[in-house]
């Protein structure tokens, strides 16, 4: 029965557990530790008892071991932009304060707009927009959600259905170089119309400020889309990934058509 079945798989994680053990501390006596990786101990594609393995090593699977075994490796402008990407060394001193990133929805463009409306007008469909702002204001218009593919109608009256997203948050861009910008360099990138998203409101406070390794969309193709966009602006920008960052943006460009 299913009890019976559940001991005698522990039994054998047990022994496998027991026998990976003994390996590891034959090889801590010769030396060889330095160059064991865990992502090559897999059992169709699983590591058997990995966590006790990595207590007694103090190790945890490379980054290449998150990519599920036997699949290909990104490939792409993104995917080659992405090994470009220099990796994050390091916690900024000051804790991130929006107040860093300057004026919010800045005409940066100088086109007599700020960009929250230049944003809206770029993504929206069927827009209205209102008399006498020189065709800037959108007070109407019909959204295809990038992260949720569903449809929204936009009113300027509820501005939470529609949101703006920052592609690459502003306090991960602050964790990622950019506590070492200038002020202007900061604004600049608070309204780039390249980092910036018109999107479904509550999928947006479902991302916040969250990276690919801890943020995705459901849907394959907005995986793509979305960390095909943050590795554009980090590149464009000059941030750096994360090891968990990047070997999560790694898994999802391996998947991309």
């Amino acid at each position: 029965d299913e009890e019976e079945t559940m001991s005698v798989k522990r039994w054998i994680s047990g022994a496998a557990v027991a026998l990976a053990g003994v390996g590891l501390l034959g090889a801590l006596g010769a030396g060889q530790l330095e160059d064991l990786s865990l992502d090559r101990v897999t059992v169709g594609g699983k590591i058997p008892g990995a966590e006790v393995l990595n207590d007694l090593v103090g190790t945890t699977p490379s980054p290449a071991g998150d990519r599920q075994a036997g699949a290909a490796p990104a490939a792409g402008p993104a995917a080659e932009q992405l090994e470009l990407l220099p990796i994050t060394e390091y916690r900024p001193s000051t804790a991130y304060a929006r107040e860093a990133f300057g004026q919010r929805w800045a005409d940066t463009e100088r086109n007599g707009c700020d960009q929250r409306n230049d944003v809206l007008r770029r993504d929206l469909r069927e827009t209205l927009i209102k008399p006498g702002t020189h065709g800037c204001k959108v007070l109407e218009g019909t959204l295809q959600d990038p992260y949720t593919g569903g449809i929204i109608a936009f009113s300027s009256a509820d501005p939470t259905a529609v949101q703006i997203d920052h592609i690459v948050s502003l306090s991960q861009a602050w964790d990622s170089g950019a506590d070492q910008w200038s002020p202007e360099r900061r604004e600049q990138f608070a309204n780039d119309t390249d980092n910036l998203l018109a999107v479904d409101g509550p999928t947006n406070q479902a991302k916040s400020d969250h990276s690919a390794d801890e943020w995705l969309p459901a849907s394959a193709a907005a995986r793509c889309d979305l960390v095909g966009r943050q590795v554009k602006v980090k590149a464009k920008w000059g941030l750096s990934v994360s090891v968990s960052e990047r070997a999560a943006m790694q898994q999802v460009l391996a998947s991309c058509a």
